[in-house]
């Protein structure tokens, strides 16, 4: 079994035993859901699914940059997995490549250009959440309720955000100097290894091929000049206002009242406390903050834990059902070996 197999039945195991070990919590989320206006819910619900399609189309727009040419059909099924992964399994970003190149290869599209595009997804749906912090931010101070505590943590945040653009940028500007700075190390890397160990750590060719590829695919989204950044970026926020509006079908879902300062204030702490929470995508954290935040608002104490609750419930544990199930169908077929034709 190939490497990239094994991390892919590893990232299977931790899945299960996730979903095995959050059962209780699952459950529990969906009585809330279940006291729930049923129209406003199913608003959310379905606010929820537009989501995933914009995710996917982003990825799919990310993968035309880097020259993958991959169908939105065909994306919907990962990206589902993928949001599972990030939720289920310690190594999220690792997963997260693993899970595409394991798609790749399937599909026979290059690993190296799949890599490039995964890469310009986060780049750019970090943008667009960072841009979503600071609109809810903005609320918040428009609302005269914006404290250290929420402003404080975001700086990181944007400087994150802008780093990776930039560094995206000088990638694009010169795509050879990819190729180039991977040869390098590898070079250095078998100096160390001849002199310690008395040989090679990597092979310099095919660290030059697969610099060589993922420099064509950086080239390839250069061709495409700044349509390809806006598209990306639209694409980014689009995932973004839907989740906005789930947030808002929740509140009226429990008989709040849903302004524009109020949605964007929600989603702006919700993803704010999802990037710096010491735990995995913000568990309780996030929960606790929007609650907190609400009450600031003017909402009874109650009706705003419920709320919170309800949000994460069908933005963070609907998409660990069918994302689980989407990972089981994605990662036995990626394991199991190729057929032979003859």
């Amino acid at each position: 079994m190939k490497r990239g197999q094994l991390l892919l039945v590893l990232v299977l195991l931790l899945a299960l035993v996730f979903l095995v070990t959050q059962v209780n919590r699952l459950e529990e989320f969906l009585h809330i859901l279940a006291a729930g206006h049923p129209g406003w819910i199913g608003l959310g619900v379905v606010a929820l699914l537009g989501w995933q399609v914009a995710q996917a189309a982003q990825f799919r727009a990310a993968h035309r940059a880097a020259a993958v040419q991959q169908s939105l059909l065909s994306m919907l099924p990962v990206v589902a997995a993928n949001n599972f992964v990030l939720i289920a399994v310690p190594t999220g970003s690792l997963s997260t490549f693993a899970l595409f190149l394991a798609n790749a290869r399937r599909r026979g599209a290059s690993p190296e250009r799949t890599t490039v595009a995964v890469a310009i997804f986060a780049v750019f749906n970090y943008l667009a959440l960072s841009i979503a912090i600071v609109l809810g931010l903005l609320a918040l101070a428009v609302r005269h309720a914006l404290y250290p505590l929420e402003w404080l943590p975001s700086l990181p945040i944007f400087a994150i955000a802008l780093g990776q653009y930039a560094a995206l940028l000088l990638a694009i500007r010169s795509p050879a100097t990819v190729e180039r700075v991977a040869t390098w190390l590898a070079e250095r890397a078998n100096r160390l290894g001849q002199r310690w160990l008395h040989r090679d750590l990597v092979s310099v060719e095919r660290v030059h091929r697969i610099g060589a590829n993922a420099a064509s695919g950086l080239d390839s989204m250069r061709q495409n000049g700044p349509r390809a950044h806006v598209l990306l970026l639209l694409y980014g926020l689009l995932s973004q206002a839907l989740l906005a509006i789930v947030f808002g079908a929740v509140l009226r879902a429990f008989g709040q009242h849903v302004t524009l300062s109020i949605a964007l204030a929600g989603l702006g702490v919700a993803g704010l406390f999802t990037v710096v929470s010491p735990t995995p995508v913000g568990l309780g954290v996030v929960e606790a903050a929007v609650a907190v935040v609400l009450v600031s608002l003017g909402m009874e104490a109650g009706a705003a834990l419920i709320v919170s609750l309800a949000f994460r419930g069908i933005t963070l544990w609907l998409p660990v059902v069918y994302g689980f199930i989407a990972l089981e169908t994605l990662g036995f077929r990626a394991i199991q070996p190729k057929e032979n034709k003859e």
